[in-house]
């Protein structure tokens, strides 16, 4: 009996116990206490297209999820727009933004009904881009000095960029900038000959461009240009020969040297090195008018032609000179004054020296009038031993030793022109020594019929 009372002493003692409201109070406020607070998300970042922006973070092992949340300016509040139940989820895409749009975001770890401060971002997306195809059928077209590029027109573009790449700094440079998509050649000039460039065209509409179609050229080697040689003239004029001589043209290889023969040029000389500026030729006539003319050349290239004019010497016994009368019988070289002009070109010599030192006209010696015919006396054919006659013309009444060449009716009369030498003399004032021609009253014979 007394046992039984004792357990049921124990048992509502525990009883007690179990109920004591301090107790229970205890117990539920420690279990709370574990649940309060959950870290905010690290890491948070945000990437963006046109009409879209993507957050990512790093994952929060104490939460179970995250709440993502939005910024309406509309309404000026923060609107939850998806909840994410595990932690390991750590990227959400906001889809159907406006391009070129700023936008605010918020990324909110929870656990039960704790959450943690939110972590935030803004991020503006990318505006709208036209994209355009590259061009084609791009080509060039090269010369010495300039690359002509063509291609096919690009409908969706509104004009085209032209660039040429930069050795020496190694990047593409814009040289030029079509504005009209129906342009569709353009020609880059100043260039180096034979040298390798390279280009590339690209089509573009606003701030859009296609890519780029590029092409690479060598251009030309440059073309040769032949001049002309300066300063063609002869020298050394003889009867027989003459020296051409010229100077010397840079851009020439070679000179040719042609002379002409009735209406048309010969070539006579192909000389191979421009150093070499002088000729000689030979095998002419006496007192002839020759032309001559130089061409500079230059692998197949030649330039322009120069020419010169060259009159041989005559004789170099006698000189010739012109008509000593006219037909009224006035002097041709005084003009009927009787006096030396001073001067009168000699075309054995090319020097001015003709006349007399007496100041009397050579031709006419004073006169003033030229006879064709003088009178003389007749029966004498005194020859001077400067100046031999025609062979068979030895003198004697009627022109003896004539036979055949006279007729009985015409008489020989010594010329007293020459005096019967044949020429005449002035005094070359050059070098002041005494000089013939050939009297031009008998023709050098030193005689004449009447």
């Amino acid at each position: 009996m007394k046992s039984i009372k004792k357990l049921i002493a124990i048992l509502m003692t525990a009883a007690i116990t179990l109920t004591s409201p301090s107790l229970v109070t205890g117990t539920t406020a420690a279990a709370a206490s574990t649940q309060t607070t959950v870290a905010a998300v690290t890491g948070l970042k945000a990437t963006t297209s046109t009409s879209a922006v993507k957050l990512t973070w790093k994952k929060n092992a104490k939460a179970a999820g995250y709440y993502i949340k939005q910024y309406n300016t509309k309404f000026g509040e923060w609107q939850t727009i998806a909840k994410i139940t595990k932690n390991a989820t750590v990227t959400y895409t906001i889809k159907n933004l406006k391009a070129k749009t700023k936008y605010k975001f918020q990324v909110v770890a929870y656990k039960g009904s704790v959450k943690s401060k939110a972590a935030s971002i803004t991020a503006a997306t990318k505006a709208k881009t036209t994209t355009i195809a590259a061009i084609t059928g791009l080509k060039a077209t090269a010369s010495a000095s300039a690359v002509k590029l063509t291609w096919k027109k690009n409908a969706k573009a509104a004009g085209y960029y032209i660039k040429q790449y930069n050795t020496k700094f190694g990047e593409w440079q814009t040289v030029g900038k079509l504005t009209k998509n129906t342009t569709v050649t353009y020609t880059v000039k100043n260039l180096k000959a034979k040298t390798k460039y390279k280009f590339q065209v690209v089509a573009y509409k606003g701030s859009a461009k296609s890519k780029a179609a590029s092409v690479t050229v060598t251009t030309k080697a440059a073309a040769v240009k032949v001049g002309k040689v300066t300063n063609f003239t002869a020298t050394n004029i003889k009867s027989s020969s003459a020296t051409l001589k010229w100077d010397k043209d840079k851009t020439a290889k070679g000179y040719k040297v042609y002379q002409k023969s009735g209406s048309s040029w010969k070539l006579i000389k192909t000389i191979s090195k421009n150093t070499t500026t002088t000729l000689a030729v030979s095998k002419l006539k006496a007192g002839t008018d020759y032309d001559f003319k130089i061409v500079s050349f230059n692998g197949s290239k030649t330039g322009g032609a120069v020419a010169c004019c060259v009159k041989t010497a005559v004789d170099s016994k006698y000189i010739d000179v012109d008509c000593t009368y006219c037909e009224n019988g006035v002097c041709s070289h005084c003009n009927g004054t009787g006096k030396g002009s001073g001067y009168y070109g000699c075309a054995y010599c090319d020097k001015n020296t003709l006349y007399d030192g007496d100041g009397k006209c050579f031709m006419c010696h004073g006169k003033g009038t030229q006879e064709k015919y003088v009178a003389g006396k007749a029966g004498s054919a005194t020859v001077g031993n400067k100046y031999t006659a025609p062979s068979g013309n030895t003198g004697g009444s009627g022109g003896s030793g004539d036979t055949g060449l006279i007729t009985p009716a015409k008489t020989r009369h010594t010329c007293t022109t020459c005096g019967g030498d044949g020429r005449v003399s002035y005094i070359d004032w050059s070098d002041n020594t005494t000089k013939y021609v050939k009297c031009q009253v008998c023709d050098g014979k030193g005689y004449y019929y009447s």
